[in-house]
């Protein structure tokens, strides 16, 4: 996988990006629930490879059914597909009547391109976790640089159950971290903000949060990178 780096956002706002490639991961599985994830980073000069697991196991099932499938056939066009690439939101989708793993991608909002979300739902503990890669209020001074990425980069966590459709999260910004180094981190949740998920079907959605420390509340129409998965979430909400 090639690493890109964004650059010249601003949080929930339609601005100019600009990407540049920095470096490659190879990453493996081994099962349904270990891997690797070997990095190569000219502009900090790392390599290094980082063994991940699972956070929960409940798409531990689901993994192991679809490995059991015969390997679909990838065409040339999925194979160059980027995160750059807009899937296009199906106005006749059928409606979602609860939220299923079929949704679990990564999401985003054309308007603001550069920025998006990772959203994984886990059906049996009736969870859903949200990460939103976005970037600060104000552009960074001039001045301003990061050893790794752009000193404006921003990114938090969101975890809550679902009902239905809907999930009310809160919001968690974690602290105190070094890239790939065993730090103290300090996670701060308490009145950090919150955020309603909600899902109209398996192509659509929206975030809406509320986050006090930066006097921001709005909301965020999201629609997948890629339409890969649509399939599964509307084969798992009819059964």
């Amino acid at each position: 996988m090639d690493i890109s780096v964004a650059s010249g956002g601003l949080f929930d706002t339609s601005t100019d990006i600009t990407r540049v490639n920095d470096g490659t991961i190879i990453l493996t599985f081994n099962d349904c629930n270990s891997g690797t994830v070997e990095y190569d980073i000219p502009s900090i000069n790392r390599q290094g490879v980082v063994p991940i697991q699972r956070i929960a196991n409940d798409n531990i099932a689901l993994c192991e059914t679809l490995a059991e499938q015969s390997p679909a056939q990838v065409n040339s066009d999925k194979q160059t597909n980027t995160l750059s690439s807009v899937s296009k939101p199906t106005i006749n989708a059928l409606p979602l009547t609860a939220m299923n793993a079929g949704l679990n991608d990564a999401w985003y909002y054309p308007q603001t391109d550069g920025q998006g979300f990772f959203i994984t739902v886990f059906g049996d503990l009736e969870l859903v976790t949200l990460s939103w890669f976005t970037y600060d209020t104000v552009r960074p001074d001039p001045g301003v640089t990061a050893n790794l990425g752009e000193p404006g980069h921003r990114w938090f966590n969101a975890a809550g159950n679902f009902a239905g459709t809907e999930a009310v999260m809160d919001i968690s910004f974690a602290s105190g971290g070094i890239f790939d180094t065993t730090t103290e981190i300090v996670r701060d949740s308490e009145g950090a903000g919150t955020i309603i998920l909600t899902f109209s079907d398996c192509e659509n959605g929206t975030v809406e949060y509320d986050i006090p420390s930066i006097d921001q509340k709005g909301t965020v129409p999201i629609q997948r990178v890629s339409d890969d998965n649509v399939a599964m979430c509307e084969e798992l909400n009819t059964n």
